[in-house]
């Protein structure tokens, strides 16, 4: 159980700290209604993924944990889509 939560702390980390540096958004910066598009079809492809691991594995904990990521990911790739104002 201890290597298990190990794993999923391993898991959970490179997820949050190391996806961004893979996933290049500036060039969609502004780019609407492509870049939402673009972000909901990742999210789509990705909470799928989840369903299927879910429905082999049926550890409903790890599902969770992992969805609540997938969320903030999809913010964060909505946020990265709106344009840059400058501040008057």
């Amino acid at each position: 159980m201890p290597k298990m939560i190990g794993f999923f702390l391993a898991l959970m980390w490179g997820v949050i700290f190391l996806a961004p540096c893979f996933v290049s958004t500036a060039q969609e910066r502004g780019q609407a209604p492509q870049c939402q598009e673009h972000c909901l079809a990742t999210h789509i492809k990705t909470m799928r993924r989840l369903s299927e691991e879910l429905a082999k594995t049926g550890n409903i904990l790890t599902y969770q944990d992992q969805v609540e990521v997938e969320i903030s990911s999809y913010s964060a790739c909505l946020t990265n889509c709106r344009l840059a104002l400058p501040v008057k």
